[in-house]
């Protein structure tokens, strides 16, 4: 999966169900959040869809898979959990919605998208994607954005006048 493809079209999503029922300015001051929301997004779900797609694509590597997630989950808890818990505080000041719950709207957009970009891939691009999980995992936990996005996401929320709370 070409993460950085799927991100783009994921903070358009984002960007897009946050307009929806907004209106939109010239400059949108938001912009930035809703890129990092899009990214922290992805990020907690592309290796938990890459283990169930893969499954089917590529069974003899499905026990490793599993046990690298899982390594990858304890390494990862606190960062995931703050993760989730900015994606919860942020999203429904981004996009309010009248009857439906904004963050579920968002992760299911993501994971529609994720899924789209690993089904267009060819048999054995799936498999070479889903052989390589293990590089994935180590990818995903080093990438420096996810960091900065945690720590842009808490500065945005206590200056737009709502508090954090980790």
């Amino acid at each position: 999966m070409n993460f950085l493809i799927t991100l783009s079209i994921l903070i358009l999503l984002v960007s897009s169900c946050a307009n929806s029922n907004t209106k939109s300015t010239t400059t949108d001051k938001n912009f930035t959040a809703k890129s990092k929301v899009g990214l922290l997004d992805a990020w907690e779900q592309s290796l938990p869809l890459m283990v169930k797609n893969c499954a089917a694509f590529e069974p003899p590597g499905d026990q490793r898979r599993r046990q690298v997630y899982e390594l990858w989950l304890a390494q990862n808890d606190a960062k995931l959990k703050k993760a989730d818990l900015l994606i919860k505080q942020v999203v429904p000041m981004l996009t309010p919605t009248a009857g439906v719950d904004p963050v579920k709207l968002i992760k299911a957009n993501t994971a529609m998208v994720l899924s789209g970009d690993f089904y267009v891939l060819s048999a054995g691009e799936k498999i070479k994607t889903c052989k390589d999980f293990e590089i994935k995992a180590d990818s995903y936990s080093a990438d420096n954005r996810i960091d900065e996005s945690i720590q842009y996401l808490e500065k945005w929320l206590t200056t737009s006048g709502r508090t954090h709370k980790s």
